[in-house]
């Protein structure tokens, strides 16, 4: 049995203007999904032994996530003026156990692609986005 599994509803999503810079908390996330790939490109040969050589090609990574939106707005807001924009900022998120932050982290630059809030009737006000990444990912034990 794993003894370092993570509690899947707890992450904080931060960004920053660069990639040393100090990174500020948009808020807690919720029901998000960060997905990474590479294009295959078949590498094979006549002279391969009848296998193929799959070799990566174009990356790219996104993620998908849903937060409880604020009726302050304040870095919530942010996300949209940057969907407007087209700004590109470096994306950290944090993984945790309730109120300890645990590694490994992930962060990189992207651009947000989409945004919507949403409310039903008898719950709360949602936010949901998408950042696709333009560069490098990297794993760091920043807490």
């Amino acid at each position: 049995m794993s003894t370092g599994a993570m509690i899947g509803r707890d992450g904080l999503l931060e960004w920053s203007s660069k990639s040393t810079g100090t990174y500020v908390a948009v808020g807690g996330i919720r029901n998000y999904s960060f997905d990474a790939s590479a294009d295959e490109i078949d590498g094979g040969s006549f002279d391969s032994g009848g296998w193929g050589n799959k070799l990566p090609g174009q990356k790219s990574a996104s993620l998908t996530a849903e937060a409880v939106h604020l009726s302050s707005g304040g870095q919530q807001d942010k996300i949209i003026d940057w969907f407007s924009s087209d700004t590109v900022r470096w994306w950290r998120i944090r993984f945790s156990t309730h109120a300890t932050i645990v590694a490994p982290n992930f962060k990189g630059p992207g651009r947000v692609l989409s945004y919507s809030v949403s409310a039903d009737r008898n719950d709360i006000v949602l936010m949901n986005f998408s950042i696709g990444y333009t560069g490098a990912i990297t794993a760091t034990t920043a807490t």
